[in-house]
């Protein structure tokens, strides 16, 4: 129930603040917060897919990419772990770079 009320309130910050997230995007990306595998279960996976939809289309590429790419990249290092995470982020790239091109 609370990992609910946490990411509905992130969902609700990033739709209506999303100019402000810049500093605060790497941490609130990291493997162990909002990509985490364990947010993503079926109880919570419209939620979760919510999140990357809203965040992927409100806050600016020139923000999001990087800062997602950095996270891609210390997934990936870290060992398999965490490839779930690292595909999290990528589809979140993804979907970033598609809202921009249309």
């Amino acid at each position: 129930v609370l990992q609910k009320a946490v990411l509905r309130a992130f969902i609700i910050i990033v739709d209506s603040l999303p100019q402000f997230l810049g500093p605060h995007l790497e941490s609130m990306l990291s493997p162990v917060a909002l990509l985490s595998c364990s947010l993503r279960v079926r109880s919570m996976s419209s939620l979760s897919q919510r999140f990357d939809k809203i965040i992927s289309r409100n806050v600016p590429g020139r923000l999001l990419l990087p800062t997602a790419g950095r996270i891609t990249k210390k997934c990936l290092e870290s060992g398999s772990d965490l490839c779930g995470e690292a595909r999290v982020s990528l589809q979140i790239m993804a979907e970033c770079i598609a809202n921009a091109s249309s």
